[in-house]
Parts: structure tokens; C-alpha cells; sequence
């Protein structure tokens, strides 16, 4: 059985235990996640020393974390791009397989970032301006574009209005147009 938990206190320290398989715990050290260890107690995530988490959004082989003053991080692994770097699905280079400690989502930047939703292999946001963006594998046409790609490496808007995920499906996130009440 594989849990972790990851615990936000509106502070600037944000801990994580449990089995780290691909770095999703954000520890740094080698025996966590290759899967060697567990944390067995709640430990800092040092790379978010100073950062204020509001959510978090873990999904199996990745987490994201939305701070206080609206920045992305993500960590873990990354073989869909679902981290949002630019690398993955294949691409090579140093961050293609993934990152055991929590890397800003630079795209995302300019943005402040309200929400967070992580999926099997592909990652949404929202915008405090209410815009959504996706990433990651697209098999299931989870990051919607005009040209259909296997993977998008970076966060894209994508057309909807509203993010829900649904935890019961790991490879779906539905994104909603609009809401109407009949």
C-alpha cells in the first residue's frame, strides 16, 4: 500500500510523510524516493521554507502546492510533463524523469494561482482572474487544444470555466464551460 500525507498549516512550513516513490514527498534524499524509505514522521519540505502553502493537490506520482502569493510548485515525477517545466514525455535533459523537491512553475508566473488539481498524468490551475490552464499527457484529450499533441509540456489555457476533478478517475480532469441550472 502506498500513502503519504501532506500537511499545510498557513504557515510557511509545509511537511510531507510517508512513501516517496519519483520524489512526490519533495524530501531530496535519494533513499525516499527511489522508494528505498519511508518518512515515517511528518518532516519539512525544506524547498517551501519561507512559502506560505494554501492547498495542495497530490496525485500518484506527483504533488502541486498553490502558495499564499498565488506561485505554482510542483514536484515528483514527470514522464507526461505533468509538472509543467517544459520537460518530460520524453523530451530528455536534466528534469525529464522529474524533481524530488518542489520547483516553481515559471509559466504560470505571471499569474497568481488560486487552485490546483493533480491527475494520473496530467495537471490543471486556476487563475484568480479565473482562467484555466493544462498540462501533461493528453491521451485522453485532458489538456484541451485545437491540435491534439500526446503531451504538453507547459501550462496552456484551456477552454473551460471551472475546474472538478474527479478522484475516483485518476486519468480525468473535467473541465466545465459554464454551469446552467435547468
Amino acid at each position: 500500500m502506498e500513502t503519504r500525507c501532506i500537511q499545510t498549516l498557513n504557515t510557511p512550513l509545509s511537511r510531507a510523510q510517508g512513501f516517496g516513490r519519483g520524489g512526490r514527498l519533495g524530501h531530496p534524499e535519494e533513499k525516499y524516493h527511489s522508494g528505498q524509505e519511508a518518512v515515517m514522521l511528518p518532516r519539512a519540505v525544506e524547498a517551501l521554507q519561507g512559502h506560505a502553502v494554501r492547498t495542495v493537490a497530490a496525485a500518484k506520482h506527483h504533488t502541486l502546492a498553490v502558495t499564499a502569493d498565488g506561485a505554482l510548485f510542483a514536484w515528483g515525477r514527470n514522464r507526461d510533463g505533468q509538472l509543467g517545466t517544459g520537460m518530460g514525455g520524453g523530451s530528455g535533459g536534466a528534469g525529464a524523469d522529474g524533481y524530488p523537491t518542489p520547483r516553481l512553475v515559471t509559466a504560470l508566473r505571471p499569474f497568481t494561482c488560486v487552485g490546483t488539481a493533480a491527475a494520473h498524468c496530467h495537471s490543471v490551475a486556476v487563475t484568480s482572474a479565473g482562467a484555466l490552464y493544462a498540462w501533461g499527457g493528453n491521451r485522453y484529450v485532458a489538456v484541451q487544444r485545437i491540435q491534439r499533441v500526446r503531451h504538453e509540456l507547459q501550462p496552456h489555457r484551456a477552454r473551460a470555466d471551472r475546474v472538478v476533478h474527479d478522484r475516483r478517475n485518476a486519468h480525468a480532469t473535467v473541465l466545465l464551460r459554464s454551469i446552467q441550472t435547468v
